[in-house]
């Protein structure tokens, strides 16, 4: 996980996680999250972050390692609400962790959850899986929006979280060209198609 500063300086924060992927602060960003798509240590992490921008040493908020399900690891992208409680997807659904860790419930779909996104008046949460776009109003919401920003995917796909004083926190993933390959044929399946439901109670597909 890298920090890139105002000045376009770019500082290697984290080089412990085999394969991070989410990111995301808290709401007061006193604390930076990462999960890690790791068969061996799937897990949502959490890093204190100090007052000169880096991290402290990171702990394991929560344990995924449960939701473990080959192909598909461990936790994707998420989501942090108003509260900071995490909305992550995973193998299976959504899961909703606290602050603490605690696990406060789970959005099964089962279907391997890729990523979630908030929307309209920011109490929609927008979930990814399997060939279906997910649709579910919740009582929480986003602390705040940001634009959307696309990026290249040309050989590498990159992730990032930005914090009110503008810095970006990114890390970037290689992907096999066969994972690419994959990935544009699912995105061309998703814009012909949907999915005619999900088990529990996940929302409508749309």
């Amino acid at each position: 996980v890298y920090r890139l500063s105002h000045d376009g300086a770019l500082t290697l924060l984290i080089n412990d996680i085999k394969a991070p992927n989410g990111i995301a602060f808290s709401p007061d960003e006193k604390t930076l999250f990462v999960s890690a798509v790791d068969p061996k240590r799937a897990a949502w992490l959490a890093y204190d972050v100090k007052a000169d921008g880096t991290v402290a040493e990171g702990r394991v908020l929560f344990d995924a390692m449960r939701w473990r399900k080959d192909p598909f690891f461990g936790p994707d992208g998420f989501k942090v609400d108003r509260k900071g409680n995490i909305f992550g997807a995973r193998p299976g659904g959504i899961s909703v962790i606290a602050p603490d860790g605690a696990l406060l419930g789970t959005i099964e779909t089962g279907q391997p959850m890729s990523n979630v996104a908030w929307g309209e008046d920011g109490q929609t949460l927008f979930m990814t899986g399997g060939s279906s776009v997910y649709r579910l109003r919740v009582t929480t919401g986003a602390d705040r929006y940001y634009p959307p920003v696309r990026l290249s995917a040309a050989g590498r796909l990159s992730f990032s979280t930005v914090s009110t004083q503008g810095v970006i926190w990114l890390h970037i993933v290689g992907f096999h060209p066969l994972h690419r390959r994959r990935s544009r044929q699912n995105s061309s399946a998703l814009t012909r198609t949907h999915s005619a439901g999900a088990t529990g109670n996940a929302g409508d597909p749309i």
